[in-house]
């Protein structure tokens, strides 16, 4: 007696299970590069806000009120840890107000660098957030930095710091 294929197939599909997986926390920035401005979204893992601005539970942080409450905080917070240079020049950034979003378990900061051309070279320089940076924290930097020196130039950039 041979079994179709097919019906393997189906019976298969009918034992299936839906998978389910845990949410993973991470943190990650995304900086688009515009003729005279760099735009950037800074989303941070929940668990990652909740430990540095002492919100306990985290779950808190899905609360758009109790965000709005840590906005300046954490946007104090991010501005000592990250900082963007375009053509060997410290930009100042502007931050908008944190937002929840509690489909990601996270917290979202827009920022605005102006830049006055467009930018040849961006270098971000990222402070850790341990007082040794962490073997993970290094590869990341490291692999930043090879991956910034081969972007082609827009123009002949000065040397980044």
């Amino acid at each position: 007696m041979r079994i179709s294929l097919r019906w393997v197939a189906v019976a298969l599909l009918a034992l299936a299970t839906p998978a389910s997986a845990h949410p993973v926390p991470f943190s990650y920035l995304d900086l688009r590069l515009q003729p005279h401005e760099i735009d950037g979204t800074l989303v941070a893992h929940i668990y990652d806000v909740a430990h540095d601005l002492n919100v306990s539970p985290m779950e808190r942080l899905l609360d758009p009120a109790i965000v709005s409450r840590v906005s300046d905080a954490l946007t104090a917070l991010m501005s000592q840890r990250l900082q963007v240079a375009a053509d060997g020049r410290v930009l100042t950034p502007t931050w908008a107000r944190a937002e929840a979003l509690p489909d990601r378990q996270s917290v979202r900061i827009r920022i605005t660098y102006p830049t006055t051309t467009a930018a040849g070279v961006v270098t971000m320089m990222p402070r850790s957030v341990h007082p040794a940076p962490s073997d993970q924290f290094t590869d990341a930097k490291a692999a930043w930095n090879t991956w910034q020196a081969r972007q082609p130039a827009a123009s002949a950039p000065t040397r980044a710091p």
